[in-house]
């Protein structure tokens, strides 16, 4: 009898596992649309604030195709999703989708234009949007001589009512 019962529940704990996993995953398979969409939307958000200095096919969502000779594109700016979790939390009524975007600029130390106000403005336009600036850095890429890298991260927050 002992061995019936502890046999009945080891199949019980076994279905549990299966179902939290299969919740697991469903779970995730929707924050990864999610993270697609805010990405797609970033990307739109950005590539509207900058193109009065650089053309909406030079605003790259992850990477920059092998083909395009990064010297003779500038400016450009390149757009990475760094992190998503598959859980949100509350803090005074807010919730909070944990998704990390990285926008980096690049441009030609020479540029006279206003590329310090044109990453304001998009700044701005973003906050707007969901997107939260975090932190940033700038940067002098030496593998590409004369090229200056604004970078800045941003935290997506959806606020829900």
């Amino acid at each position: 009898r002992d061995f019936c019962l502890s046999r009945g529940l080891g199949d019980v704990y076994k279905r549990q596992l299966i179902y939290n996993y299969r919740k697991y995953i469903k779970k995730r398979v929707v924050y990864e649309m999610i993270s697609v969409q805010l990405s797609v939307k970033l990307k739109r958000l950005v590539a509207e604030q900058v193109k009065d200095i650089i053309p909406s096919k030079h605003v790259y969502l992850y990477s920059i195709p092998e083909d395009v000779d990064r010297l003779k594109t500038l400016p450009f700016v390149r757009i990475n999703h760094i992190t998503s979790t598959a859980t949100t939390h509350s803090s005074n009524d807010i919730n909070f989708t944990r998704e990390r975007y990285q926008i980096q600029f690049f441009f030609d130390d020479e540029d006279e234009r206003d590329i310090e106000g044109m990453i304001i403005k998009t700044d701005k336009q973003l906050r707007e949007h969901g997107f939260y600036y975090s932190t940033g850095y700038d940067g002098y890429d030496p593998d590409l001589e004369g090229v200056i890298t604004v970078t800045r991260q941003y935290n997506y927050r959806n606020k829900t009512d």
